[in-house]
């Protein structure tokens, strides 16, 4: 039995998807196991294969939140990993809600989605997009949903905050701060508190809201 992680690429761009599959192939522990143009393909091939990971187009035909709710539903042991040329907030927290593991961006190098497809497939989260103060702002972002006001948290908690909605684990915060994991999780607890948060896609939201998640290779620059 393969030890390779096995993915589905499903775009409605040929030329693209075979760029993925070529890109996908060279790394000696994946492998593409099926393709899909639309939505309703990448759901039949996800139902019949079980894939690892399913990459998916937020545009393509049969629409790409509804692919992910229905592979999401249908195949619940397959991660998603959203690839979009869009870096819309609103976008995002859909991809989330709809059960989406992963989002990046079509900008960003082959070798971030690599990364996202193994940080994905072991059980993570992986996020890049570029957001700015000015640029979140300017979006429609959801008008029930008012403005937070961030004076109410620490520095830290901010620290925790924008760690947790980028998707490191307890452990990994811990380390980067020099802090116990214990103490990670009573500052996340502590701001899901303040916000009125009840789970990660509701820190991730208010760290959107806020303008703190920047691409990780702004971060680098």
């Amino acid at each position: 039995m393969s030890s390779k992680l096995r993915i589905l690429v499903a775009d409605d761009h040929a030329f693209l998807r075979e760029a993925l599959v070529v890109m996908i192939r060279e790394e000696g522990d994946m492998e593409v196991v099926a393709q899909a143009g639309d939505g309703e393909a990448a759901v039949a091939r996800a139902h019949e294969l079980r894939p690892d990971v399913a990459i998916v187009d937020l545009t393509m035909p049969s629409g790409g939140i509804r692919t992910l709710k229905r592979i999401r539903s249908e195949c619940p042991e397959t991660r998603l990993l959203v690839l979009t040329m869009h870096d819309d907030p609103a976008l995002l927290r859909s991809v989330l809600r709809a059960g989406g593991h992963g989002y990046v961006t079509k900008s960003a190098a082959s070798r971030e989605l690599i990364q996202a497809i193994r940080l994905v497939a072991a059980g993570r989260q992986y996020i890049n997009v570029l957001f700015d103060q000015e640029s979140t702002a300017a979006r429609d972002l959801d008008p029930a949903v008012p403005e937070p006001a961030p004076p109410e948290l620490s520095a830290r908690e901010l620290q925790v905050l924008v760690a947790v909605a980028r998707g490191y684990t307890s452990k990994e915060i811990a380390d980067e701060l020099q802090i116990s994991p214990a103490a990670v999780d009573s500052y996340r607890l502590r701001l899901s508190r303040k916000i009125g948060a009840r789970g990660r896609v509701d820190l991730v939201d208010y760290a959107l809201r806020l303008g703190l998640l920047r691409s990780r290779d702004s971060d680098d620059a």
